[in-house]
């Protein structure tokens, strides 16, 4: 009995534990950073995801050709991709249904996502002094307008701070992108759960809808 008591209570812990995910883009030259970390119980747990942006092709793995015919068509009777499901809709108004269903889900997610802290500061310059200040203009509005857009399905705690710096002086482009948010651990575990049930149900009907396409 103590046992399930003491599982229980883990369970519990580890549902309402908040996990903030720290955000962090930066371009600067040919200098590029992008890291995405992971926080929860103080700093106890933490993890790191450095994501490399610039990529030379050389490095780039070279995908081979392999006919199997029987593999394909084996995994295409197991398989059911959005594609296929898209391809199925008979008219518009099906494939808005479908949308707005996935949709809800996500945006529902969403909402009890809440940005603790964003920063979003660029420098720009063209080399000539009346097309940097279009640029920095143009550039300046459309951050608001993005901002404007997520404060629609995010929860901010506090405002965002966002600026852009003209450079009359020279040709450069260079951006910081810094976003803290918080996400209970249990939240998120139901939107995954919302998500894989709300893409079963799809399948179901597709097979149904289309019992003699592949899926």
């Amino acid at each position: 009995m103590a046992i399930l008591v003491l599982i229980l209570a883990l369970l519990l812990l580890v549902f309402f534990t908040k996990v903030k995910i720290k955000i962090h883009f930066r371009h600067q030259q040919d200098a590029d950073e992008f890291y995405i970390k992971f926080r929860a119980w103080f700093g106890i747990l933490h993890y790191t995801i450095t994501i490399p942006v610039s990529k030379s092709e050389e490095d780039s793995p070279v995908e081979t050709a392999v006919d199997s015919d029987e593999d394909d068509d084996s995994e295409r009777t197991n398989q059911v991709s959005w594609r296929d499901l898209i391809s199925s809709f008979d008219n518009q108004n099906e494939l808005i249904e479908h949308v707005t269903g996935f949709y809800r889900v996500v945006r529902d997610f969403l909402g009890r996502v809440k940005v603790k802290k964003i920063d979003w500061h660029s420098v720009t310059g063209t080399g000539d002094a009346v097309y940097t200040a279009m640029l920095a203009g143009g550039y300046l509005g459309l951050k608001g307008s993005v901002f404007g857009l997520l404060s629609s399905y995010l929860h901010f705690t506090k405002l965002p701070s966002y600026a852009v710096t003209p450079d009359f002086g020279r040709m450069v482009f260079n951006t910081s992108l810094t976003c803290i948010l918080q996400i209970r651990i249990g939240e998120a575990i139901l939107a995954a759960i919302k998500l894989l049930r709300y893409w079963n149900e799809e399948k179901t009907k597709f097979r149904k809808l289309h019992p003699h396409r592949p899926g």
